[in-house]
């Protein structure tokens, strides 16, 4: 089984993935977010030239490096929204939606 991770370039900046799709999601969000923010230094800079280049500072999504139990210990610190992402919404149930067993659920 292979367990994901994203990374943020830096020290301790790799956090475990509750799964890839989940990774994916929420480094596109991120590095969507990033770019607007990373442009707006670049510009207000007064030597851009010197900044790391954006692809130097993305989030991306990475194999666990680790062991299978320091991903599940980890994983269950998975916030998004510390990194300024929503959280994946809950499925929804409403009076439509029945049951495995034909009953409204």
């Amino acid at each position: 089984m292979t367990l994901y991770a994203v990374h943020i370039p830096g020290p301790d900046e790799l956090f475990a993935a509750p799964s890839l799709e989940e990774a994916e999601r929420v480094a596109a969000a991120y590095n969507a977010a990033w770019r607007v923010t990373y442009a707006g230094m670049q510009a207000n800079s007064s030597c851009p030239e010197a900044m790391p280049s954006i692809e130097s500072t993305l989030m991306r999504v990475v194999r666990w490096p680790h062991s299978e139990p320091g991903h599940k210990i980890d994983v269950m610190k998975w916030c998004p929204e510390e990194w300024g992402v929503a959280p994946t919404p809950e499925p929804s149930v409403d009076d439509k939606t029945i049951d495995m067993f034909g009953g409204a659920a």
